[in-house]
């Protein structure tokens, strides 16, 4: 216990950031709670009475109870269980903390992605656009952390596709070319890379009751949709391009389009939830994750279109 550092005082002078409701039930203890990442304990309590005298104090105890004490008469030694290089940096109390290789800022509600990843990260997708060659290592490596970036940013998810597959390609060779595709969703990911280190709201990866709410549908005449206040939109598809794209991708691209609009119109504005909902599982699926192969779409046209609808997509509400 004496190993824990003094806690960090509070910034009285900053207003407490408001946290918005949840669409979800979550059990509250205001004395605090302490959850388990593989071998991080993360503990969170609201900073009065003793709370946070008797978080410190929890987890030490935890590991005290569990763990056989030393003894010196003991003739196989061991080091002490917790780990207190770690316990002297970092365990102090305080609202900013690094946890989980993001910056929590629990008094402005805000995370975001430290200043010396943010550098490396963006250097190295630089240079490999630059260089238009890579290896498997490298983007092996580079997919690791755009997945660390998806946790937050679930944007990210829609353009890993194009460089996995790359990266199972460049396997079997000393080193392959970046097609253009794949640059353009490096180049994206660069943009993902600024909006996390320049901080995301934490409202906005909660899961908040829902401000707009749209529902769409299509048929392979045209597409609509209709936003919870009743404006609604349709398009009729011109004869010629009628039966060329799946049934699934127009469900897709007219629910994007439905709160799109909402979005140009100024309705849609940062720190706002919305929920799409489409009568097709499959679209509602690509909204969360898609994979652009040409191979599941009828032809390299359809897949391009899917490319470019979800580039300037996950772009607008990366400004969100």
């Amino acid at each position: 216990q004496k190993l824990v550092p003094k806690q960090k005082e509070p910034e009285a002078e900053t207003p407490l950031a408001q946290a918005k409701e949840l669409a979800i039930d979550m059990p509250v203890d205001p004395r605090g709670f302490i959850d388990v990442y593989i071998d991080d304990e993360i503990a969170l309590a609201v900073a009065e009475h003793d709370n946070i005298e008797r978080m410190e104090g929890a987890t030490l105890l935890a590991i005290e109870s569990i763990a056989r004490p030393k003894q010196k008469n003991k003739p196989l030694s061991r080091e002490e269980m917790e780990a207190r290089n770690k316990l002297e940096a970092e365990a102090a109390a305080e609202e900013v903390k690094m946890i989980l290789g993001w910056l929590w800022d629990f008094r402005r509600l805000i995370i975001s992605l430290p200043t010396n990843k943010f550098i490396a990260w963006s250097r190295d997708v630089k240079e490999i656009i630059a260089r238009g060659m890579t290896q498997a290592k490298e983007l092996e490596r580079n997919l690791g952390r755009f997945t660390h970036l998806g946790v937050v940013m679930r944007q990210v998810h829609h353009f890993l596709s194009l460089i996995r597959e790359l990266q199972v390609r460049a396997k079997n060779r000393r080193s392959i070319k970046i097609t253009e595709e794949c640059k353009c969703d490096l180049n994206l990911m660069l943009l993902f890379l600024d909006k996390a280190h320049a901080s995301i709201n934490i409202n906005t990866i909660a899961y908040l009751k829902p401000t707009h709410t749209y529902r769409s549908d299509s048929y392979p005449f045209g597409l609509g949709g209709f936003n919870h206040k009743g404006k609604a939109w349709r398009f009729y598809l011109p004869p010629e391009l009628r039966f060329r794209a799946s049934s699934s991708f127009l469900e897709h691209l007219a629910s994007v389009i439905t709160p799109w609009i909402d979005i140009i119109d100024g309705e849609l504005k940062a720190g706002d939830c919305s929920l799409s909902m489409t009568d097709s599982l499959t679209s509602e699926g690509w909204t969360r994750k898609t994979n652009f192969k040409e191979a599941d779409y009828k032809g390299p046209e359809e897949a391009a279109v899917r490319r470019e609808v979800a580039r300037k997509y996950a772009g607008q509400f990366s400004s969100l």
